[in-house]
């Protein structure tokens, strides 16, 4: 597994994730999440070329962030 900084094109696969998981997120929960992915830092963990799994942080100023979303596909 290695964690990477995530960009676009990472985040239809994220979002497939998120979906998977439907007793964690709801569907407007999917959709704020889609807007985060664009807007917040994203991480991933690769794992045989895939992301297995995501995190996004969103600064809220110089010295404080939170993470905003975090998912592990199944089985991982």
């Amino acid at each position: 597994m290695e964690i990477l900084e995530g960009n676009e094109k990472h985040i239809d696969a994220c979002l497939s994730i998120a979906k998977e998981l439907r007793q964690y997120f709801t569907e407007a929960s999917i959709a704020t999440m889609s807007k985060d992915l664009r807007n917040h830092v994203l991480y991933i963990a690769m794992g045989l070329n895939k992301v297995r799994g995501f995190m996004t942080i969103q600064r809220k100023n110089g010295q404080v962030a939170e993470i905003s979303w975090m998912a592990v596909k199944l089985n991982y």
